[in-house]
């Protein structure tokens, strides 16, 4: 008999303990089933007016109207996109935070300059455009057109300034790798993003800005600085007369991207809920608008293929550089 009210007993609590589980189940998966609720916060690590500064307002503005909440950039330079990086990670992983970050932050991984964190701790949700690098100086340099100034670099190794993103970013690494397959040394000067890099191009500090084509286009167009030369396969169809890398003899070509991240812990079903949104965003009118206008390439990929290729770039980066004895 008591025996037989023992196992009555531990019957009953193992019903309780499984409908208690179900139910806490239950109930998380109604919270993510229901998210977002509130303002979602894009984190950029650039100055206002940068291509990813301008690319995570363009796709608030859309995302926000697909899931019916407020979504907003908020700007935090610093230290070649740590200071952004460590606020995000600082931040519950519930996928009200996320990051727009670009080719720079796995450039920065595998140079060393992002030293405390690793870039496993983000989940990569998308990837969003693709983007390729222009040099272009200013009307008073030394040098006119892009022929003028590989001469120029080659009497003078180390002579010629490259105004540009941070020390070991995309436009860095790009511009290395130019120099090296054009037989030149450069000199870097970092700036917090391409946007204040232009500024100081444009105010003669520094000769020659190396960066995307959506900063400068309009200074070139309003003579205020020389296209040089483009790190595209082909000549932009914005600026027709600016050779391409290939032309000028440097067998190279090189692009950048820009995507968006979330602290790595996410719930799944919450990451696919913000891939879709942003999917549908890049598919809007204004946003495609904004892409072709801005001279940028569609360069969607899902959650996998982008972490993969992120953990590529680390490796390869980190291999250019061992080779070029800057690590």
């Amino acid at each position: 008999m008591l025996s037989h009210r023992r196992f009555c007993r531990e019957v009953f609590a193992r019903r309780i303990v499984l409908i208690f589980s179900i139910a806490l189940a239950m109930t998380a998966e109604a919270a993510t089933d229901d998210f977002p609720k509130k303002t979602i916060t894009i984190l950029c690590h650039s100055s206002p007016g940068s291509p990813v500064d301008v690319m995570a307002r363009q796709i608030a503005d859309s995302t926000s109207k697909i899931l019916g909440v407020p979504m907003v950039v908020e700007t935090r330079t610093g230290g070649s996109g740590a200071v952004a990086m460590a606020h995000l990670l600082n931040q519950p992983a519930d996928g009200q935070t996320v990051y727009a970050m670009t080719r720079s932050n796995a450039d920065l991984f595998a140079s060393g300059e992002i030293k405390d964190f690793a870039w496993k701790d983000l989940t990569y949700i998308i990837r969003v455009q693709v983007d390729p690098f222009i040099l272009a100086a200013n009307p008073n340099a030394p040098y006119k057109n892009a022929k003028d100034m590989l001469a120029f670099a080659k009497k003078n190794p180390g002579k010629v300034q490259m105004a540009g993103f941070g020390t070991g970013s995309a436009h860095h690494v790009a511009a290395l790798n130019f120099a090296r397959a054009a037989g030149i040394k450069i000199t870097w000067v970092p700036y917090a993003g391409g946007a204040e890099a232009t500024t100081n191009v444009l105010g003669g500090h520094v000769p020659v800005v190396h960066t995307n084509p959506g900063i400068i286009i309009k200074h070139v167009q309003a003579g205020k600085l020389v296209a040089l030369a483009t790190s595209s396969g082909k000549r932009l169809p914005s600026l027709p007369e600016t050779p391409t890398y290939k032309e000028l003899g440097a067998n190279f070509e090189d692009y950048h991207w820009r995507g968006i991240a979330a602290k790595r812990g996410v719930p799944e079903q919450r990451i696919r809920v913000l891939h879709d949104a942003f999917r549908k965003a890049m598919e809007t009118p204004s946003f495609k608008e904004y892409t072709s206008k801005s001279n940028l390439l569609p360069g969607y990929m899902n959650t996998a293929d982008f972490t993969k290729l992120f953990g590529d770039t680390v490796d390869e980066t980190t291999a250019v550089l061992k080779e070029m004895g800057l690590k």
